[in-house]
């Protein structure tokens, strides 16, 4: 043996670091989706209980994201309780079984101008179907002639 390594217990600091490192992914997908997401110290002892063990150390924090987070965001996000713009604070009670999503609504998102809000962008004048209707269909020049199938023959 050239060194010997001590390993010593991880305690709650180390449990909420290492909460902090496998949230940043969901942290991520969040922002992409215009959300923001906060855990409170609360949150983060609930998840620690469920998915820290002795035995097998923070392995277990992973499936605990999913099953207490994860999983019950996508379902906020599917049933529009949280939305795009919109804060999350995750907490726990102290007596539930599973986390609490606070909302704090955000900004409704500004949509871009569409071509039936915004108008005529090329400085041409607006032309409506009405005006068009009553004139007969012109060649690719503008000419006015019309041609048929059988006159190209």
């Amino acid at each position: 043996l050239d060194d010997v390594i001590v390993f010593n217990p991880l305690n709650k600091d180390n449990i909420f670091d290492i909460i902090d490192i496998m949230s940043e992914d969901l942290f991520e997908r969040a922002e992409e989706l215009g959300l923001e997401l906060e855990f409170d110290e609360a949150a983060k002892e609930f998840l620690t209980d469920r998915g820290f063990d002795q035995k097998y150390g923070a392995r277990p924090l992973r499936r605990a994201l999913q099953k207490y987070v994860q999983d019950p965001m996508a379902e906020n996000i599917l049933h529009d309780k949280i939305t795009e713009g919109d804060t999350v604070l995750i907490t726990h009670d102290g007596e539930s079984e599973e986390l609490s999503f606070e909302v704090k609504e955000g900004e409704a998102p500004t949509e871009a101008p569409t071509a039936e809000t915004e108008g005529p962008t090329n400085g041409e004048p607006e032309v409506s179907t009405e005006d068009v209707a009553g004139q007969a269909p012109t060649d690719e020049n503008g000419s006015g002639k019309t041609s048929t199938a059988a006159e190209e023959d």
